[in-house]
């Protein structure tokens, strides 16, 4: 069942992430589990308008995703922000704007190709939601399949991703042909 009632703390995120990124295709370590876990409580701290969708199967977590709304406005000095904006360019960065910027979508390896991510991924966008980004690895992942079935499509290149290459920045709605910034 998937809740928006439950914040798990910086800990259990840190051991999902770990457990789900640190095996093939990804094999990210410790420090990038922490990284995640650690903006995920940044967000929880700093904003009221995140929206987290959890699921737990016998009381632990097994899967997590959480956004907020994306404002350049809020953005100011920020340098991720600022490579973002600088690799997207001008016209694909606007799109990004207002958008509901899904920060993380993770599941427990246990857990994964039963349809809970696709729910995760479903419940955690706001309803009525017109538009929502996200960045993730540009290569072929099953999280990468589950966005573009579920209608993600590219818009260009963002900030690099753990593992040291360009991110990829996918949009919903899908980017019309040609209007990406590849």
């Amino acid at each position: 069942m998937i809740r928006h009632d439950l914040r798990p703390g910086e800990g259990d995120v840190e051991e999902l992430y770990l457990a789900a990124a640190s095996l093939p295709p990804l094999g990210e370590g410790r420090a990038t589990a922490r990284l995640f876990a650690a903006l995920y409580r940044e967000a929880l701290q700093d904003r009221d308008d995140v929206t987290v969708a959890t699921a737990e199967v016998g009381g632990a977590l097994a899967g997590l995703a959480y956004g907020h709304p994306w404002r350049w406005a809020e953005q100011d000095g920020d340098p991720w922000a600022g490579q973002l904006r600088a690799r997207l360019g001008p016209d694909a960065a606007e799109r990004l704007d207002g958008a509901f910027a899904l920060h993380l979508l993770v599941v427990h390896p246990d857990h994964q190709r039963g349809g809970l991510g696709r729910r995760l991924l479903a419940a955690a966008l706001p309803e009525g939601a017109p538009r929502a980004w996200l960045l993730t690895t540009d290569r072929d992942t099953p999280a990468s399949r589950l966005y573009t079935a579920a209608g993600w499509g590219p818009l260009g290149h963002g900030p690099d991703a753990p593992d040291g290459r360009p991110g990829l920045v996918m949009v919903l709605p899908a980017a019309p042909e040609g209007r990406t910034s590849r």
